[in-house]
This record gives structure tokens, sequence and C-alpha cells, in this order.
């Protein structure tokens, strides 16, 4: 038997008083007593009150030293963020949905999160629905027959279980949730972004995707995506485009997982291994990096499978050209991109996550060209790269470097890995240790100075003249500013001479 009330924190039985005074009665539900039962690490508490649910949220984040939010007004949730040691731990407070714990459970989703521990904490489990048991069994199964349909979200919430838990499922199951997937086009588009950002968090991506394709999620989620199943690429492409697009989002993984951004892996190709060995001076520059958020609640992490799983989305939609025995799919990075924008709005991603995904499409081919690797050009091409990628070229390199391994796999010759691995160490070295000189150089001349001196009037020339001498700064070949004023009265004459002899 758990003895639950020996493995929850101190503070947490700690405040019990003060819940139970505010509540009158509270219960601990959900995904907590789950991760109990299997002895995982909680950093998610749900709870479900008699009344005051804002307001006991409101005051355990006052008593713990926490932030406090409210959820949803009209359904009265709210959360607590509490900091304890090294991670934020939420709770969340709701009041009953019906008149009692057991009904509350009952209406719950899945059979493993429908248990209960009544405050104070004693190791009397609520159980109505049989969840112990169906986890002991390592069995997924729905609260009732209904579960689907009452709330189309909970098939993508199945996915996501199926593989974290590494659970089964029994084939009336299935079929129910096949028949309710449809009906996901009447829920709110947050929800189902939320619910498929908690599904890539899982460790077998590729299997999580592919068994989205079976039950028909993919289709539902990302309209044109199943097109891939039927578009046969040319050699150097190992794999067909569905297939392609599931190992680049896997080698996105791995080299995540190598950094400790993306769940613990067993195994790990030799070419990421080495990827990362030898890109290991960036790697505490890359952690930070990816620990910063770009919009509250997800993670770059998620952003970057979700533009490896829309790199080559568009060559499901465009016509390709032969070019010898060789599939060409001209125009598809930018047509990808616009796809993943429309869908990231539609989605309700922030503008500047709109941004990062779409970048990261359109700039996935442009990392390791020549230009980017001679050393002669490839601090001007770097920053003209990050003109174009923003803060996301970072997570393109990576999303490149994933991109090249997929497509030789076993024919993959040490030059071309080189090549990728020397672009990807320019990008790197030119955003971590040379942002000021290579990435965005501070501008030698300003707006004003150029107005002064040659007597220009403010517009469009300004800013071309400005964005020329940023991309010579960046190269190395302006220093200071007598060469900047050289160079732009050079281009300035050139320009009223081009003018004059139109």
């Amino acid at each position: 038997m758990v003895r639950f009330q020996e493995n929850l924190p101190a503070w947490l039985l700690e405040i019990s008083e003060l819940l139970l005074r505010t509540c009158d009665e509270v219960y601990l539900v959900g995904g907590a007593i789950r991760n109990l039962l299997l002895g995982i690490e909680i950093d998610d508490y749900d709870f479900v009150v008699r009344k005051n649910a804002i307001g006991i949220a409101r005051l355990v984040a006052d008593h713990l030293g926490g932030d406090f939010y409210i959820l949803d007004h009209t359904r009265k949730t709210a959360r607590a963020i509490i900091p304890t040691g090294s991670i934020l731990v939420k709770l969340d407070f709701a009041l009953f949905n019906g008149e009692d714990i057991m009904q509350d459970l009952i209406a719950r989703d899945f059979t493993i999160n429908a248990m209960a521990l009544r405050f104070p904490i004693e190791n009397q489990l609520i159980d109505p629905t049989g969840g112990a048991g169906d986890l002991k069994a390592k069995l997924l199964k729905p609260c009732s027959e209904s579960a689907f349909i009452d709330d189309p979200v909970r098939t993508i919430r199945f996915v996501r279980f199926l593989q974290e838990l590494k659970l089964e499922t029994e084939a009336a199951v299935e079929k129910r949730l096949k028949e309710a997937v449809p009906l996901l086009e009447k829920v709110s588009k947050e929800r189902q972004r939320d619910a498929l950002l908690d599904v890539i968090n899982v460790s077998n991506l590729r299997e999580a995707f592919n068994y989205m394709l079976a039950i028909g999620l993919i289709a539902q989620l990302f309209p044109a995506a199943e097109n891939l199943q039927d578009v046969e690429l040319s050699l150097p492409h190992t794999y067909h485009a569905w297939d392609h697009t599931m190992q680049v989002m896997h080698y996105c993984q791995q080299l995540m997982a190598l950094l400790g951004i993306a769940p613990p892996l067993v195994t790990f190709h030799p070419r990421v291994i080495d990827a990362f060995n030898r890109l290991d001076r960036y790697q505490e520059h890359l952690q930070n990096y990816f620990q910063k958020t770009i919009s509250s609640g997800r993670t770059k992490y998620q952003l970057l499978v979700i533009s490896a799983f829309f790199h080559d989305l568009a060559k499901g939609v465009v016509e390709y050209e032969l070019k010898g025995d060789r599939k060409k799919f001209p125009g598809h990075a930018r047509r990808g991109a616009k796809i993943i924008r429309d869908w990231a709005e539609v989605n309700h991603f922030s503008n500047k996550e709109c941004a990062y995904l779409y970048n990261i499409v359109r700039m996935h081919m442009k990392v390791s060209r020549q230009e980017m690797i001679d050393n002669a050009t490839k601090n001007e091409n770097v920053f003209l790269f990050f003109k174009r990628a923003g803060e996301a070229g970072v997570m393109t390199a990576l999303l490149h470097l994933a991109d090249v391994l997929t497509t030789y796999e076993d024919a993959l010759t040490d030059d071309r890995w080189d090549e990728a691995l020397t672009a990807v160490d320019n990008i790197f070295s030119a955003y971590f240790f040379n942002y000021d000189q290579i990435v965005n150089p501070v501008l030698l001349v300003n707006g004003h100075d150029l107005i002064q001196k040659f007597n220009l009037q403010p517009g469009r020339q300004i800013g071309d003249l400005l964005a020329a001498l940023q991309a010579e700064q960046a190269a190395g070949h302006i220093h200071n500013y007598q060469q900047a004023l050289a160079f732009l009265s050079m281009r300035i004459a050139n320009a009223n001479e081009k003018k004059a002899g139109k």
C-alpha cells in the first residue's frame, strides 16, 4: 500500500488547515494521485473544493510566496505557482463538477485520473472507476462511454497518456475515440493547441504522431499534412515525405534530450552525439536560450518540434518538377512558411511565436550553403541569415542538422556532415559570442549623420544605406567612423550616377 501522507511534500501538508478553513471540503485529485501511485515526481497539483476556489488559490500563493492567476472567471478556477527548490510547482483549484467528489470523479476523462485523496490526507484512496487497478494493469480507459463525446479534446489527451505512461487500450475504446475525433471542430482552438503541445512533450514523438495519423487526429489538427504519406522523395532522401518528417522530429528531440531540454531518451544516433560533442562549447548557452520562453506556458522546444513537422509539409501541396532523376519542390520552404504561420494564427499562438515558426520553416534550407562556411564570406552571410531568421536562427540551425541527417542517413558522408556542423558552428559563434559584431553590429553612423553630412531627406534611402553599412561592418570590412563615411559617400555617389544615367 502506498502511504500517501509520507510521500507528499511537507509544505503541502502544512497548509491543510488553511485549505479546510477556507473551502470546507478539499480533495487532491487527478494526475498527482496517479504519479504518487507510480512513484513519479509531481510538479502539478489539482484540487477540487466545496467553495472559495479562487480565494484559496490567492491565499496559498501569498502563504507560500508564489504567484496567483485566475484561470477561468466563469468556472471559478485559479492557479497558484509556488517556488520549491529549483522548480516551480502549479496548484490548480476548482469547484466540484457535480454535487460531490464522486460525481466529480466519474465525470473526468480517464480512470487513471479519476482518483482522489481527502484533506487532511490519510491513506484512504477514493477510486470510483477502478483507476488504480487500470494503472497497475497499464490500461488506459475513459471513465464513461460518452467521455470522448462529452469533451473531444480528450482524444488528444488520450494520445499523450498512452505514450507518456506506456499504456495499452482496448479495441472498443479506440473505436469510440475515432468516432469522436471529428467533433474537435466544435472545440476552441486554444484547448486543442494546449493538448497538442502536451503530446509534444512525450518521449516517443514518432510513435505519438503515427498513432495520431492512424486515428484521424493529424487530418483534424493539421489540414493537408496527411498528404505527405503519398509524396515520394528522390535521392539523396532515404524516406518518403511523412517518414522523413517523423525522423526529423525524432532527431530534433535527440539533440534537445542531450541538452536536457526534451524528455530523456535511451538511444541516440552516433551523428547526433557527434554534433553534441563538437558543439559542446555552446551547451550552456543553448540551455539558457531554450529555457527562456517566448509566450507563457509554451516552450521553444515545442516550437522547434512544430517547425520540424511543418518544414516539408508544402511538398504535399506544391507541384514537383523533375530535374534529371531528382524531384524538386520549388518554393516549398516559402509556401510551408506561409502555411505554418496561417496555422499558428488560427491556433492563437502569439505574434512572436508565429514569426518564429514562419522564419524557421522559411530559412531551414539556408544554413549549410558554401557562403555560410567560407571564412571570407561567412560573417556577412551569417549576418544576413539572422536578418531574415531573427532570434529563431538558433532553432533553424538545429532543425537543419536534423534535416541533413534524415535526408542522407547511412549515406551521409563525413564531408557533408562537416559542412552542416561548420555552418551551425559559425551561426552559434556569431549569436552567442559575437552578437554585437556579427548578428547586430552597432552602427558607426546613424540616420541623423546621413541627413547632416550628405544632405539627404528622411526616407527609404537612409534605411537602405544603413543596412548596407551594417552588413559591411558584420563582414569586417569597416571598423571606424571615417571608413563608414567613405563607404556611404561612395554608395551615394554610385546611386546618383546611376540615377543620372537613366
